[in-house]
C-alpha cells in the first residue's frame, strides 16, 4: 500500500474496515492436504464410477440388441424346422424304401403301442 492511500481506500466495500477492526484471514493461505486428497479421490472416483455406469449400460444395450436381432432369425429357423418335423410326424412316409420300412404318423404309432402293451398287461 502506498503512502498516499489509507487503509480504508479500497474500491470494494467488502474490504473496508475501521481502524480497530481486525482484517479477515486470507482464504486458502494454508494448504490442507486432507481436503486436496479428498477432492482428488472424489474426482477420480466419480470418473471411474461414470465410466463403469457407461460400460454397464453399453453392455446391457448391446446384449439386448444382439439378442433381439439373433432371436428373430433363430425363431424363424425354428419355426421352419418345427413345421417340417410336425409334417413328418403327421403323415405316412417311407423311412427306408429298400428295406420296405414305413414311418407312421405319431398318433397312429402311439395308439398301436398303447394297444400292444394294454393287451399284454391284461394277458398277465
Amino acid at each position: 500500500m502506498s503512502a498516499s492511500q489509507s487503509h480504508s481506500d479500497h474500491g470494494d466495500s467488502w474490504h473496508q474496515h475501521g481502524p480497530d477492526d481486525t482484517p479477515q484471514q486470507e482464504h486458502g493461505s494454508k494448504i490442507q492436504p486432507g481436503v486436496l486428497i479428498n477432492s482428488i479421490v472424489l474426482i477420480i472416483g466419480g470418473t471411474v464410477g461414470l465410466m463403469a455406469i457407461t460400460l454397464l449400460y453399453f453392455n446391457y444395450w448391446f446384449t439386448q440388441t444382439y439378442r433381439e436381432r439373433t432371436d428373430v432369425s433363430l425363431a424363424e429357423e425354428y419355426n421352419v424346422y418345427k413345421a417340417k418335423a410336425d409334417e413328418q410326424m403327421a403323415t405316412f412316409r417311407w423311412a427306408d424304401v429298400e428295406a420296405g420300412k414305413v414311418a407312421l404318423p405319431l398318433d397312429v404309432a402311439t395308439q398301436r403301442v398303447m394297444t400292444k402293451y394294454s393287451s399284454q398287461n391284461q394277458a398277465k
